[in-house]
């Protein structure tokens, strides 16, 4: 549903400054779940709203009928209902925030402090907060994740360390290095010495020079680039996926460990055509263990863990020079978020752009047969949409490009394109997903005023 004005897709604070909002989807035992919202001065928590003959175990008979005629939207028995703000003290900024499947814990991080708190339903059903002891050997972190079963908190460091807290025992109980490049003692000397050298000339040909700037041995590369930008739990507890950014001494990589021993299962290799790995911009992990990543152009990679291979669907795709199916190449957007349906058994994807939705089923083969469109028909359909017209037909039920609605051809790719900004699109419970947007009329009122200037000669 769309997001209202009361913990809205963005505001402004006090100051006047504009707000960064990110959602969380939050699939566990609450009937019915919880979602996050963090506003980076203040967390909001939501509690979705309750469809008619249909709950989290899975719509009904019922609840599919009543979606004929309205659009493809479900009817609701009740509206989403905002139970909680928590705010930040002070001027700090979250940089990441989660709250646990089963809706007893919200963990949230500045660049100071990682702070657990707990979440409380009284009585009444009215919901507060209590904070909790700070997890011991974790200071801060730059990601946030828990397990699927609520136990265990993943806390990823700002040198790309993972560590692995117990959240019965309070405290962290693995460390996760595998993937952080290890640096010689000679490697590291000999960078030391580079860095004494220019700093030398530097004071030999400029007074005013700093000679001790590169001491601290920080490029241009890590500025605004964290060396972990995703980390991901399958829905069995049993992997956690690892991507890693290209920097000063690290290179871009996919490694998976196994939760059971806290050790490295495996660094996957770069995918076909590549000497290295390309920056993934989402990734999602299955319960049987397939590993779907986005890269650029809305390329879209699905491996096996356990055989640490490219699945079917991949290699059918890789050997036809494709990166993703036809249909994807139109997509408005990059993919910024991948969701796999929770049902035991299923292979659907959903891949959602900030304009356009996807859904996929990867146990169909892919078509591979028809030509990729070229980069001005793209365009063309991009600023024409489905409907003939730019922007959109407004549709929220899928359709495929070249097909009939409801049927996604030999390949069961459907895409579907949207009148507004979509903040998220997730699976929440089996055959149940959430998709939040954000209208334009909120993202006008947002912006500042036009500023007027006299211009001279009129």
């Amino acid at each position: 549903g769309k997001k209202g004005r009361k913990g809205g897709g963005g505001s402004a604070d006090a100051n006047g400054k504009s707000e960064r909002m990110e959602v969380k989807p939050q699939v566990g035992h609450p009937d019915p779940p919880l979602l996050l919202c963090d506003h980076s001065r203040w967390v909001d928590v939501w509690r979705l709203g309750e469809g008619i003959h249909g709950g989290p175990g899975g719509a009904t008979a019922e609840a599919v009928d009543s979606v004929k005629g309205h659009d493809g939207m479900m009817k609701l028995a009740a509206a989403p209902t905002h139970v909680l703000r928590a705010k930040l003290g002070g001027s700090r900024r979250t940089l990441c925030s989660a709250i646990s499947p089963d809706g007893k814990f919200i963990a949230v991080s500045d660049t100071h402090a990682l702070r657990l708190f707990q979440l409380i339903v009284e009585e009444g059903g009215e919901y507060r907060i209590e904070k909790q002891d700070t997890p011991k050997g974790v200071n801060a972190a730059q990601q946030l994740v828990f397990t699927p079963d609520g136990k265990v908190l993943i806390a990823v460091g700002a040198s790309g360390a993972v560590h692995v807290i117990d959240l019965h025992a309070g405290e962290a109980t693995g460390k996760l290095t595998a993937h952080v490049p290890k640096i010689s003692s000679a490697a590291l000397a000999l960078e030391q010495a580079s860095a004494a050298a220019k700093s030398g000339k530097r004071k030999a040909g400029d007074e005013g020079g700093a000679p001790d700037a590169d001491k601290g041995a920080v490029s241009v590369e890590d500025i605004g680039c964290p060396p972990v930008s995703h980390v991901c739990c399958s829905a069995d507890n049993q992997w956690l996926a690892v991507i890693t950014t290209k920097g000063h001494r690290r290179v871009a990589g996919v490694h998976v460990y196994s939760l059971d021993n806290l050790k490295l299962h495996a660094s996957l290799p770069a995918p076909p055509g590549h000497a290295s790995w390309p920056p993934v911009s989402a990734v999602a992990l299955s319960a049987s263990g397939i590993l779907a990543l986005a890269v650029r152009d809305n390329g879209l990679l699905t491996y096996d863990v356990e055989s640490k291979e490219l699945t079917q669907w991949s290699s059918t795709l890789a050997s036809a020079g494709m990166s993703a199916p036809r249909e994807m190449a139109s997509l408005p957007g990059q993919i910024c978020n991948l969701s796999f349906d929770p049902t035991p058994g299923s292979s659907v994807l959903l891949a959602q752009t900030p304009s356009a939705i996807a859904r996929m089923n990867l146990s169909k083969k892919p078509v591979v047969d028809a030509p990729a469109p070229s980069k001005k028909r793209r365009k063309k359909e991009r600023e024409r949409g489905p409907g003939g017209h730019g922007g959109g037909d407004g549709k929220s039920e899928l359709q495929p490009r070249n097909g009939n609605p409801g049927q996604g051809g030999d390949g069961d790719v459907k895409v579907a394109t949207l009148d507004n900004p979509c903040l998220l699109l997730s699976y929440f419970a089996p055959r149940q997903a959430l998709m939040v947007e954000r209208p334009w009329e909120e993202v006008l009122e947002a912006m500042p005023a036009p500023l007027y200037r006299h211009r001279y000669g009129t």
